[in-house]
């Protein structure tokens, strides 16, 4: 019995941080701040001033990510459908592919010649900022919807690039260097993880909702688990073939966006909520790892400041603006895709995790300097916020249609749309 009271204490301590977590939803909606910002920041200052609190171990954030990260891409997927990402495939391939190898580059550029960072490490550092967190990307949109095919674009994109920027970062560590033939070597990892990532979510999505509708289960509860169960499966199928597991969850669950299968309803509402919850439990276990200490040395604090200014007010607007313009969009639905305001005013947290420590390369940093690409995102998502409000009708923001808030589904186990 004497273990159930600190048991007991640490479960109400989590349970009313959780209530905070969820309640904050509608502080940072009068706010106009990003609420995964606001998770980071609370968590480093309470790692920061609580002694008792100490930051998981770097291999147990990587998985808590990871599982949290497969979660929202998936969810994201399922809220993409094949019927809109098919409208809008080709810029979200450009942008989501071109446009994350773009800013890599002139990240890196700006690390270099800025910050005397040599091309490897400047190029290590320029993907791992390159993409927009999808995480993000969502919360910025909230119960927003931007009119046209940008909505599609900026969802689809947001989830596409992470799966790139972590391919890329990934055959950039197993090259080593920039040589020539490491050159070949991480253009033939990066096509083979995305090959085998987009193939394993196109057959797995489809076995998936096979599985979905043949394969009827007792109880209604149990449908939504038996999908978050084959999402981790077809994930850790394509991670041990060396392809994209992100990619492929990703793909899978546009796949299963507007196909009916039994209880559709409750599984995308199942996947929604813990969407959001993979998104809380992330980035307070990232913010327990940031050491605000480190952040105000100038060495740290000055390239991350510049490099975050760089992107969000340079470098993301122009080279998506480039890589949009075959697109063909509207006057007034193209500056919500190439401004910082809806692009994911920050970097992906994820990539982070995938630079071990046991890295040559990561010996040109030093331990302080490991959380300084952190501080452009920062930056960014406490001005990029206000300014995606005022932008609102330049943008051409509108309401959510219902279909996208479940109404205009029907109340039967198949979810039909009416």
């Amino acid at each position: 019995m004497t273990d159930s009271v600190p048991f007991a204490q640490l479960l109400l301590v989590l349970s009313l941080v959780a209530v905070a977590a969820v309640l904050s939803n509608r502080l940072t909606a009068r706010l106009r701040i990003p609420t995964p910002a606001l998770f980071l920041t609370a968590a480093a200052i309470a790692a920061a001033f609580l002694p008792g609190l100490k930051a998981p171990r770097e291999r147990t954030v990587e998985r808590i990510v990871t599982v949290a990260l497969v979660c929202i891409l998936f969810d994201g997927g399922t809220h993409i459908g094949w019927r809109r990402f098919r409208q809008a495939a080709a810029p979200i391939v450009v942008v989501g592919v071109a446009g994350t190898f773009l800013t890599a580059a002139a990240a890196a550029a700006v690390a270099h010649f800025g910050f005397g960072f040599s091309w490897y490490i400047a190029l290590l550092l320029g993907t791992v900022i390159a993409p927009t967190d999808p995480a993000v990307v969502f919360s910025i949109l909230g119960q927003r919807e931007i009119a046209g095919r940008s909505s599609t674009i900026l969802e689809g994109e947001s989830g596409a690039n992470d799966p790139v920027g972590i391919a890329l970062l990934v055959s950039l560590l197993a090259a080593g260097s920039l040589s020539g033939g490491a050159g070949l070597h991480v253009v033939g990892q990066f096509i083979l993880q995305m090959g085998e990532g987009v193939a394993f979510g196109l057959l797995g999505g489809r076995a998936l909702l096979w599985f979905m509708r043949r394969v009827w289960l007792p109880s209604e509860g149990l449908y939504p688990l038996r999908t978050l169960a084959c999402a981790l499966v077809l994930y850790g199928a394509t991670a041990v073939a060396h392809g994209s597991g992100f990619l492929a969850v990703f793909v899978a669950g546009i796949v299963l966006g507007d196909e009916r299968a039994p209880f559709k309803r409750e599984i995308e509402r199942f996947h929604s909520a813990l969407a959001s919850l993979g998104e809380i439990v992330a980035f307070v276990v990232l913010g327990l790892t940031v050491h605000l200490l480190d952040l105000t040395q100038p060495d740290v604090w000055v390239p991350g400041l510049v490099l975050g200014l760089s992107l969000a007010l340079f470098i993301r607007p122009l080279l998506v603006g480039l890589c949009l313009i075959p697109a063909k969009l509207r006057a007034t639905n193209r500056p919500s895709c190439s401004s910082p305001a809806s692009r994911a005013p920050y970097p992906s947290c994820w990539e982070a995790f995938y630079w071990p420590r046991t890295s040559p390369a990561r010996s040109g940093f030093t331990a302080s300097s490991s959380s300084w690409w952190r501080s452009p995102s920062s930056s960014r998502a406490l001005w990029c916020q206000p300014l995606s409000g005022r932008c609102t009708f330049r943008c051409g923001f509108c309401s959510p249609s219902p279909g996208r808030s479940g109404s205009a589904w029907l109340r039967s186990p198949w979810g039909c749309c009416v």
